[in-house]
């Protein structure tokens, strides 16, 4: 009985702490407009989900006890409770340092440590902790953490005092008995649940605000469910399975608006390649180079806030006119990889799934690169970046998708002679990745592809100190909460567009300019800037997507700025140019052939229409309509059973599509 209580205490213990995590993240990150009245609620479910955690801790302890009640070894609870009680301290510092990880996480991506966290490892490792070292305070954290494990030990001797328990056991039953009923109340901590399903995330639903929903959430329950999503990517079964779909032919005619029928990769491509055109322009008589530029972090809630109070967009400004931006735009993921590798292969990414240059698609030549077709063309095509070209295989993988040259870091730095001066972090500076375009440019003998993914906007945010920071005006240092816009953040912004517009200028100059079509584009959007509210969902997420080309492009591109395109539609954009007669299978049409009821997606979970927003999240699926007919805000609206049908028809397609392309 006495050893019950020193467990008791213990974990009560361990329950304060964590309700203390809770309390800190609310502290920190509450929005001005949730509803206060709702935390209690909040902090009661969250108890639940802290026990859960607890449960899984105390799970091995349970099994130790069971044994002991069998073998009975000297020194009975005493020298158990002694071992116990180093298990609770090394369990409490892991809690502790998922807690703070978990927290800082959710400062950058405005989540909980989700399947995004394994890019540490797979990323440049020592690049990302270079990035940690220079944007937190670690030698602090640290401290902090350390402090609190001292407390904790000290806690420990209280709650434990193994030197007051017996150093003899009881009878075996007795023993066998206690150390059962312990191992039954740890199991239905760790499910979480008494009822017929075990706590799950979406249970975490008591409020209509997301913030409070999410703060019931911790790091560690997190963790659980990013590494189950993780596991669950390497046997993932196809998504036909679980869809509103019967067959391939259905999800394939939901997609395209008609009846088709697929049975076979062949009669899927050509589906796609016959899709119907209203575009009826001529060829070019002459291919110009085409530059499509997938800026780290280019999100468009700066892009769209720039003004002579606030010139974020620097040089880059004055060419804004000369093309055609729409401002309702989706990445199709919130990560680089996943941009990068649904551009490359023409298909969105699989939410649930690796991404392709590193999963069971890896040493696949999926049918729907774009690449391929503009080899046809007479096209050099290349992928160019700032950084490593060995990052996440790309040097591998693209090859495959029709990519005749990968170039990076080294190829820039060798070309131009620079200095290890003008990189930093394994990445040259914009301005010397966008000048080794201009050069080769200026030496090609045949028309060039490029898709260019810059490096300079990521923290750590080394810049070149020429660079000045954007002062922000009074009222938008009201609109962004907490502590403002990050001064690092503002500056990698302003810095990489500028660059942009600078090379634009020095390319005009040069008689280069007006032989290219542009495409300008954010990798994804970044969550740092603001606590975003929920109506601002485009605002969190979306990013801009401007086109700069000859005359002629531009007047195809007639669609409102306001219409709902994504990264998928660029590539099907310039194909349709260079030949609108073509039949290349493409998942998304071409801007000139949009239609009334086209879609973009986000991530798998997040479908943009004329309408409004459809959204998978954490706690179930939400509907919104826009507030206005030109309006980045949204309103809650009722479910559409056709959101997520058209949803699913683009996943369910893409999916088909790569498990038919593994088919020998």
């Amino acid at each position: 009985m006495q050893l019950g209580r020193s467990f008791l205490k213990t974990l009560a213990l361990m329950l304060a702490i964590m309700g203390a995590f809770r309390a800190w993240f609310v502290w920190d990150y509450i929005s001005p407009t949730s509803p206060v009245g709702d935390l209690w609620k909040a902090f009661a479910k969250g108890l639940n989900f802290d026990i859960m955690v607890l449960g899984y801790l105390q799970i091995p302890v349970s099994l130790f006890l069971l044994a002991n009640a069998f073998i009975q070894p000297k020194g009975g609870p005493q020298r158990s409770a002694c071992i116990i009680r180093r298990y609770y301290l090394i369990g409490f510092f892991l809690l502790c340092f998922i807690g703070v990880v978990d927290h800082i996480y959710y400062s950058y991506f405005q989540d909980h440590l989700n399947v995004f966290a394994f890019g540490f490892l797979e990323d440049h490792t020592v690049g990302v902790v270079d990035m940690i070292w220079g944007m937190f305070p670690v030698i602090r954290i640290s401290f902090a953490i350390a402090l609190c494990l001292w407390l904790f030990h000290k806690g420990l001797q209280r709650t434990m005092q193994e030197e007051r328990l017996p150093q003899h056991w009881a009878s075996r039953l007795r023993s066998f008995g206690f150390a059962f009923l312990v191992l039954l109340c740890t199991a239905a901590a760790a499910r979480g649940s008494l009822g017929k399903f075990p706590l799950r995330a979406r249970m975490a639903s008591v409020s209509e605000d997301n913030f409070i929903n999410q703060s019931i959430l911790n790091g560690p329950f997190a963790l659980k469910e990013a590494i189950k999503v993780r596991l669950d990517e390497a046997d993932a079964k196809p998504l036909l399975q679980d869809s509103v779909f019967q067959s391939a032919s259905e999800a394939f005619s939901s997609l395209l608006g008609e009846a088709v029928k697929v049975d076979s990769l062949d009669q899927a491509l050509q589906a796609l390649g016959d899709r119907s055109t209203t575009y009826q322009a001529h060829k070019p008589s002459q291919k110009p180079h085409i530059v499509i530029f997938l800026m780290e972090s280019l999100g468009s809630q700066l892009f769209l806030l720039d003004s002579p109070e606030f010139p974020i967009l620097g040089s880059f400004r004055n060419h804004l006119p000369s093309g055609k931006l729409f401002t309702r735009a989706l990445p199709t993921t919130n990560s680089t990889i996943g941009t990068v590798t649904t551009f490359a292969a023409g298909l969105p990414h699989i939410p649930g799934r690796p991404y392709l240059s590193q999963g069971s698609f890896s040493r696949l030549e999926v049918s729907t690169a774009p690449a391929r077709f503009f080899n046809k063309q007479g096209y050099e095509t290349r992928f160019l970046y700032g950084g490593n070209t060995t990052w996440r295989k790309l040097n591998t993988w693209l090859p495959l998708q029709g990519f005749q040259k990968v170039e990076g870091r080294e190829d820039v730095m060798a070309a131009l002679q620079l200095n290890p001066s003008d990189e930093a972090h394994f990445k040259v500076f914009d301005e010397h990745l966008f000048h080794y375009i201009r050069t080769e440019i200026e030496a090609a003998k045949r028309p060039q592809l490029f898709l260019v993914l810059s490096a300079t906007n990521h923290p750590p945010f080394d810049i070149p100190n020429a660079i000045d920071v954007v002062p922000t005006p009074a009222h938008l240092q009201e609109q962004f909460t907490g502590e403002g816009i990050p001064a690092g953040r503002l500056r990698g912004y302003h810095y990489a567009i500028d660059c942009l517009g600078n090379w634009m200028t020095e390319m005009q100059q040069a008689q280069l300019l007006d032989s290219c079509i542009l495409a300008v584009t954010g990798d994804h959007n970044t969550m740092d800037i603001t606590a975003y509210q929920d109506h601002e969902i485009l605002a969190k997420y979306g990013v801009p997507i401007w086109f700069r080309g000859p005359s002629d492009f531009l007047e195809g591109l007639s669609a409102p700025s306001e219409s709902i395109v994504g990264h998928m539609n660029i590539f099907p954009t310039l194909m349709t140019y260079l030949n609108p007669s073509h039949h290349f299978p493409t998942l998304e049409p071409s801007i000139q052939n949009l239609t009334p009821d086209s879609t973009a997606i986000n991530n798998g979970v997040l479908l943009s229409t004329q309408d409004g927003v459809f959204h998978i999240g954490t706690f179930g699926d939400r509907s919104w309509r826009w507030a206005s007919p030109a309006s980045s805000f949204l309103q809650p609206s009722a479910a559409r059973e056709q959101d997520l049908r058209a949803l699913q028809a683009k996943l369910v397609s893409a999916d088909l599509i790569l498990n038919l392309n593994q088919t020998p």
